[in-house]
């Protein structure tokens, strides 16, 4: 009996003859075309329907006509152009990402996220008894906006308040100008004038005192032209023409300017002018390493700030100074200065949000010029906090989600043009501070990720493109820049894939490659050795901001743990001759700057310990493949040293800290002070029998980083194709190597 085929409403069912199949497929059936009984059959292919054959048949009716030979090309060719598009919109989302935190308008209705088949051939397979519905059109609702932007309160002296949609209704009620209630006090009145954070009023006699620290005109200019210096690779956004014409000219009540010359003297100006010469004071090559009147103004910030109540009366000039201070703190060399620097990062960010600092200032129709304050300092703190967060191991206090803080007109990239490494470089700190917070959000949040998450973020920081600077340039700044963008973006790899670091080293010691995470295994061996490469050229090139930069002193000690973690526990893969070497060679670094650095003598003893191990564990190896002694990579490093590793990638532990005994801080500011005026005990033979690999800046051919960097030829002499692999890894036996450095 002969088959039937069934039409588009199935009403008629396939009849076959018992034991016997189908001598072609149904389409060629329908066509009379001969079949060559291979599904797909070459005819279906051909006519790009293959995906129905051997049971299917196309829609009888007008559709077939759209039907060609070369179908399959057509379909190419479409995913070829959606491709494309794909690629642009990503290209215009990372522009305007550094323009605006809007979305540019043809980014809207985006094609990228759409899956939607790209076929145009209506297809419906031969089953009986089943009815083919169109979907129907739906109506997409409007985009609806609210006016929900909050309240802003602005005083006389531009004290300002913010109040969120939230914010309870009796405090929008109540009225701003009436006066506090007075409070009855019953305890002795001096222990109110010493409650934090509040700082005791000051009398007149102090506040004149104040004034009379400030340097003469001359060096005060000086001063604010090394700031202007290095706020241009530190990410500070105060301009010139703010600290010559409003701050210098107001304290100093210059005659040039009529509005200057009054008596009034606003102290939270006085505060961030101080911060200034601070700051100014830490890098002025002139000055001696560590001099002492860097600290001299940073107090006397401290104190014209307390003239002014902060949280009562908060103004912009305030939280520039707190955010100023942080600063200070940070590149201090100092041990407690960076905690100190942490907590007032709090307070500078709740201060920002106090003042609505995370808004759009535009909302209220402020003035070009105060909006363009507002927006830099907000995103000042921004980078600071978000940079702070990061190193701390703790949370941002600012979320991206309550942000719409625009970018600060001088750093619109459209309006100045391309030609301004500064504006480059300030706009992707930015993007790039942004891009951590998102990584803190789902890297280091409370529920670990997997680790396609963490590739996820890998390839996000990847694809962020460097600013394009003029490596050609030579100048002061331009290096510092060059070095930053490096030392930012090394320093988040190895951050992210440390963990997973030892995972691959416990899996496979002796051949790490073989172990399902190693992308991270190649990431950070290659960063650890791009940031040494790094950390040697700048202290090369600019020895005396090395020597002033406590932070870049104690990254020594990140790359250095890495890569003793690789000799210790995988001895005998071809990582480790060449990890010891780049040891040796931050060691060597590290001991040269040890006579005019706290920071570099502290990590110089903790680098000792590190070279150590790792010969050792190199030394063992060579004595087993002698004979000498049993290759047992377990019992290679101690428990102490085990532990203190696993501590640095992150493993959770307890410790105990040592109690101090009363009269230790005596105790402790004697050492100091011997310490001080006497040779430090380091080792005077810092390469002993090992050669490190020199380091090669080529000042003609640099790179994308500016760094002609021996790491990546290291690297591709070790492993072979092994590099080429992908993995990455997540554990806690990092951290046992640290406690044995007496942490």
């Amino acid at each position: 009996m002969k088959s039937v085929e069934n039409d588009v409403s199935g009403s008629q069912k396939i009849r076959k003859k018992p034991g016997r199949a189908p001598v072609s497929c149904a389409e060629c059936r329908r066509l009379k075309m001969r079949c060559d009984r291979r599904f797909p059959c070459e005819n279906c292919t051909r006519r790009g329907c293959a995906t129905i054959c051997p049971d299917g048949t196309l829609t009888i009716g007008k559709h077939n006509r759209m039907i060609l030979a070369n179908t399959e090309e057509l379909h190419d060719k479409v995913e070829t152009l959606l491709e494309r598009i794909r690629l642009l919109e990503d290209a215009l989302r990372a522009l305007q990402s550094m323009v605006s935190t809007q979305p540019h308008p043809l980014l809207v209705n985006s094609l990228s996220g759409s899956n939607n088949s790209t076929s145009a051939i209506p297809v419906v397979l031969v089953q009986p008894d089943k009815v083919v519905s169109k979907p129907q059109n739906l109506v997409k609702e409007p985009d609806t906006r609210l006016d929900s932007s909050g309240t802003l309160t602005i005083g006389d002296e531009g004290e300002t308040n913010y109040f969120g949609q939230t914010a309870r209704a009796d405090y929008l009620l109540n009225d701003s100008e009436s006066e506090d209630e007075v409070e009855v006090r019953r305890l002795p009145k001096n222990m109110y004038n010493y409650t934090w954070p509040e700082a005791p009023l000051p009398d007149n006699s102090l506040e004149e005192a104040v004034l009379g620290f400030l340097p003469d005109l001359n060096e005060a200019y000086s001063l604010c032209e090394v700031y202007l210096d290095v706020a241009s690779w530190l990410g500070l956004l105060v301009p010139r023409s703010m600290i010559h014409d409003e701050f210098i000219a107001h304290v100093y009540h210059l005659t040039t300017h009529q509005w200057a010359n009054v008596l009034y003297t606003c102290p939270h100006r006085l505060a961030l002018l101080y911060t200034i010469f601070s700051l100014g004071a830490l890098f002025d090559p002139s000055r001696n390493v560590g001099n002492p009147e860097s600290d001299d103004y940073y107090h006397l910030a401290r104190v014209a700030l307390s003239f002014k109540s902060v949280a009562l009366e908060t103004t912009i000039y305030s939280v520039l100074t707190i955010q100023h201070m942080c600063a200070f703190l940070l590149h201090r060399d100092s041990p407690q200065g960076h905690e100190q620097a942490w907590v007032m990062l709090g307070i500078a960010s709740k201060l920002s949000l106090t003042m609505g600092l995370h808004r759009d200032s535009s909302r209220w129709k402020l003035g070009k010029s105060i909006s363009d304050l507002r927006h830099a300092a907000f995103w000042q703190l921004y980078m600071l906090e978000i940079m702070a967060s990061l190193h701390f191991g703790r949370p941002p206090a600012l979320c991206e989600l309550f942000i719409d803080c625009p970018l600060p007109s001088q750093l619109n990239i459209e309006q100045a043009g391309s030609s301004n490494e500064n504006i480059l470089y300030l706009s992707w700190r930015i993007q790039f501070s942004r891009l951590v917070q998102d990584v803190l959000q789902k890297a280091f949040a409370a529920n670990p990720p997997s680790y396609s998450d963490i590739l996820e973020i890998d390839s996000k920081l990847r694809e962020l493109a460097d600013p394009v600077l003029d490596y050609t340039d030579r100048s002061h700044s331009v290096k510092m820049q060059q070095w930053s963008v490096v030392y930012f973006r090394e320093s988040m790899f190895i951050l992210l894939h440390r963990g997973f670091l030892t995972e691959a080293l416990n899996e496979n010691p002796r051949n790490p490659y073989l172990s399902k995470y190693k992308q991270s295994v190649e990431t950070c061996f290659k960063s650890s050795c791009r940031l040494i490469d790094g950390l040697l050229w700048i202290g090369q090139e600019s020895p005396d901001i090395m020597s002033r930069m406590s932070g870049w002193l104690a990254a020594h000690v990140s790359p250095v743990t890495i890569l003793c973690l690789i000799v210790t526990r995988s001895p005998t893969s071809d990582l480790a001759r060449p990890a010891v070497e780049k040891i040796e060679s931050v060691y060597a670094d590290l001991h040269n700057n040890a006579d005019t650095s706290r920071t570099a003598q502290k990590n110089l003893e903790i680098a000792r310990r590190l070279r150590n191990m790792a010969r050792a564990a190199l030394e063992n190896t060579k004595l087993a493949m002698q004979g000498a002694m049993p290759l047992q990579l377990s019992s290679m490093y101690t428990y102490d040293s085990n532990e203190d590793l696993d501590r640095c990638c992150g493993k959770t532990q307890i410790r105990k800290r040592k109690t101090r005994t009363p009269g230790s801080s005596e105790s402790r500011e004697h050492i100091s002070s011997q310490e001080t005026n006497s040779n430090f005990m380091i080792d005077t033979n810092p390469t002993s029998s090992w050669s490190a690999r020199p380091w090669i800046f080529s000042g003609g051919n640099l790179g994308s980083s500016g760094m002609a960097s021996s790491s990546n030829d290291v690297v591709d002499t070790i492993s072979g194709d092994s590099y080429n692999a992908i993995g990455h890894g997540l554990d806690s036996s990092w951290s046992n190597f640290i406690q044995q450095l007496g942490f």
